[in-house]
């Protein structure tokens, strides 16, 4: 947890910056998110279209963070992302259609760039 700082023996609670970011529109929710040094990789779930018919695909955002400026956005599945993982330029993702996704990230991505992802991932 976050804990008072004590420093030249007086307490201090902790203080943060808040800034919030639209990914997608309403009602989506963000199912998951990580966090490493360059990266905020956010997943969603398969919002329903607006005619309540069908679905939007489920999508991951690639943001900046320092910047939070969007690096990359794609499309995964028409099922909601559940959660995800990163580690060594890659994402791993599990969806609702019980398959888990494998995605590795060129590194020629760069801010407002596109992504180009190759799935090697599997049901299961």
């Amino acid at each position: 947890g976050w804990f008072p700082q004590k420093r030249e023996g007086s307490c201090g609670l902790p203080s943060f910056e808040v800034s919030q970011l639209t990914l997608h529109d309403s009602p989506c929710l963000t199912m998951d998110l990580r966090i490493t040094d360059e990266d905020i990789i956010a997943v969603s779930e398969a919002p329903r279209n607006k005619s309540g018919r069908g679905r939007k695909k489920a999508g991951v955002h690639i943001l900046d963070t320092f910047t939070r400026a969007q690096k990359c956005y794609f499309e995964v599945s028409e099922s909601t992302i559940n959660c995800c993982d990163v580690g060594q330029g890659l994402i791993c993702i599990g969806s609702d259609d019980s398959k888990v996704r494998l995605y590795r990230r060129s590194s020629a991505v760069t801010s407002g760039g596109s992504c180009s992802s190759c799935c090697t991932g599997h049901g299961g």
